[in-house]
């Protein structure tokens, strides 16, 4: 299976994990329309998730910015589905305050829903983007022109070179081409 393609492969299952979340939040929405609640001391739940949701946002920024760096498809997915937490923190936060302001119960449900709207999008991104890695994707347009460009430049003495063809997998990319050479042309 290889050590990339696992990687992928934890990718896509923390993006379903994502989705899952906010599935089961807008259950948890759905209900409290259903059946309203009274708060029991939001001021303090406010402050203790404030806090979490701070030292969440440092972190997710943290795995998300280091996985693009090092191109590790499971950092960056760990980093989104933990800044699901903190999107899912700062919606509760919000909403538990405007409710507890106004007095409008229904805002506490109602904003719990569009984070949970907004999660499903970012699992969708991280579990598409971690399976194009497990398809073994090619290199996008630029690269390939970047690629084209240097084996025309490096293959000296050479008639052609076709069938160029790429494949990323994890931080390796792969290149398989045909080099077209005169027949006196010896191996060495």
């Amino acid at each position: 299976f290889g050590h990339h393609k696992a990687e992928y492969f934890s990718a896509v299952i923390e993006g379903v994990l994502i989705i899952l979340a906010a599935l089961l939040i807008l259950h948890a929405a759905w209900q409290a329309l259903r059946e309203p609640r009274a708060f029991t001391e939001p001021w303090l739940g406010l402050t203790i998730s404030g806090v979490a949701t701070a030292i969440n946002a440092a972190w997710s920024w943290a795995l998300v910015s280091y996985g693009r760096r090092w191109r590790s498809p499971a950092l960056v997915a760990d980093g989104w589905h933990l800044f699901s937490d903190v999107a899912t923190s700062v919606g509760v936060i919000v909403g538990l305050a405007l409710a507890v302001l106004t007095g409008w119960t229904i805002l506490d449900p109602a904003m719990a829903a569009l984070v949970a709207v907004n999660i499903i999008v970012a699992g969708w991104r991280v579990m598409s983007s971690s399976i194009s890695g497990l398809m073994d994707e090619a290199v996008d347009g630029n690269i390939g022109r970047r690629i084209r460009a240097v084996i025309s430049e490096s293959a000296e003495g050479a008639i052609e070179a076709h069938d160029i063809r790429t494949r990323t997998a994890g931080r390796a990319t792969f290149i398989d081409f045909h080099l077209v050479v005169a027949g006196s042309t010896t191996v060495s």
